[in-house]
């Protein structure tokens, strides 16, 4: 018993405002996960929801659609475009997406300590429901393994490497079948999507 509260005070005292120790304890033990099948039961033809994860941060900037997000970094050149309907199919303008991701090294601003925004920031689909992003292909993404849930994993035989992803928050019940990341290389990335309140 002893253990386990050792193991939630370390992890509390790790968490901050830009790091989630509790939420990355809670998705590498999967309950995020169930948490998230259970209360998100969306009607058959809507984008499924994922887990929001630990590097999401609040208040990032809008910038206008075909922005680079990647301006002035390392990485090789990405362009995610899609569009967002609903689930009659059409399309919704002025959709907020939240959109964030890892650098060229698989780090997030979580994990660089940076102060100002870094590889996130909000955009607004147009008036036929479509959005570009320009930014760098992100690879797969470390978890931290300064922390308590790196001491767990570390026990384990599980990877500690997440897919190279770009991860959205729009609004619920709608589809978004039609994104896709275009560059040399982004076979194999992922956009996790997940919705708003």
């Amino acid at each position: 018993m002893a253990d386990r509260r050792e193991l939630a005070r370390e992890t509390g005292q790790l968490s901050s405002e830009k790091r989630h120790e509790f939420i990355l304890l809670s998705d590498v033990l999967g309950v995020s996960m169930l948490v998230d099948a259970i209360n998100h039961r969306f009607p058959t033809g809507a984008t499924p929801s994922t887990v929001m994860g630990p590097f999401h941060i609040e208040g990032s900037p809008e910038l206008p659609m075909g922005a680079d997000l990647a301006a002035g970094l390392a990485g090789e050149p990405c362009y995610v475009v899609g569009a967002i309907r609903d689930l009659d199919g059409k399309p919704i303008a002025g959709a907020k997406l939240d959109v964030w991701q890892a650098d060229a090294d698989g780090m997030y601003e979580s994990q660089l300590g940076k102060k100002e925004p870094f590889l996130r920031a909000v955009f607004r689909t147009g008036p036929d429901g479509k959005y570009v992003i320009r930014t760098i292909a992100p690879p797969g993404y470390s978890i931290p393994m300064d922390g308590t849930v790196g001491d767990l994993m570390r026990e384990t035989t599980f990877h500690i490497t997440g897919p190279r992803t770009f991860t959205f928050i729009f609004p619920r019940r709608v589809t978004s079948r039609s994104s896709r990341t275009y560059s040399r290389r982004t076979r194999g990335t992922s956009i996790r999507m997940l919705y708003s309140a």
